[in-house]
């Protein structure tokens, strides 16, 4: 609750920020690339994944954006959702832009301290560096919802690239029947202090 009302209020002196297709990321997500062979991001995802693990808050702010993209992390607590629907039943008209807008992105003192635990949860940790569990995956198809102050700036969105690493929480159901599976959706932006965390989404 308390996070949400201070979001809220940083909206008040921040543009809105909200960049057009990043509410439909998961429906366009690329099948190409499911055997991208990048060294550098692989090494930066066990970086990343052995800095989780251990809960090195240090590293983890190291290895992160100055923010994160992660709508979910708006209503993750019971709290949360029920702030998020009263704001929505007295703004109809503008709660949408607001969730995908500057409120989608959570500064990353923020996400780690209030949101890392939800999200790397011990199943989570457990296969971090399961290859078997993991998919590496060009994502700039989706760039335009990682442009924000904190993260990518309009002007250097051209020349910016983003990858994503899908681990595969819940396994699908063998034969294609029944349970779907869900992925972890991991977003990273190459920067030129190397591949820094930047997003959080589901699939479905």
């Amino acid at each position: 609750m308390t996070r949400f009302v201070t979001l809220l209020t940083l909206l008040v002196a921040a543009p809105l920020s909200r960049s057009i297709g990043y509410a439909d990321r998961s429906s366009a997500r690329s099948l190409l690339d499911s055997k991208l062979n990048n060294p550098e991001l692989q090494r930066a995802w066990a970086k990343f994944s052995r800095a989780v693990q251990t809960n090195d808050l240090p590293a983890l702010h190291q290895l992160s954006a100055g923010c994160i993209a992660c709508i979910d992390c708006v209503t993750n607590t019971p709290a949360e959702a029920t702030a998020f629907e009263t704001y929505q039943k007295k703004h109809p008209n503008t709660w949408y832009d607001t969730l995908y807008g500057s409120l989608g992105f959570i500064p990353t003192q923020a996400f780690w301290q209030r949101d890392g635990r939800l999200i790397f949860d011990a199943k989570t940790k457990s296969r971090l560096l399961n290859s078997a569990k993991l998919r590496f995956a060009a994502n700039d198809h989706n760039k335009a919802g990682y442009v924000a102050p904190c993260l990518i700036l309009p002007a250097q969105a051209a020349s910016t690239h983003v990858y994503e690493v899908l681990l595969t929480y819940i396994d699908p159901y063998p034969g294609g029947r029944g349970e779907e599976g869900m992925q972890k959706a991991f977003a990273f932006v190459k920067t030129k202090q190397g591949y820094k965390f930047c997003g959080y989404s589901t699939i479905p």
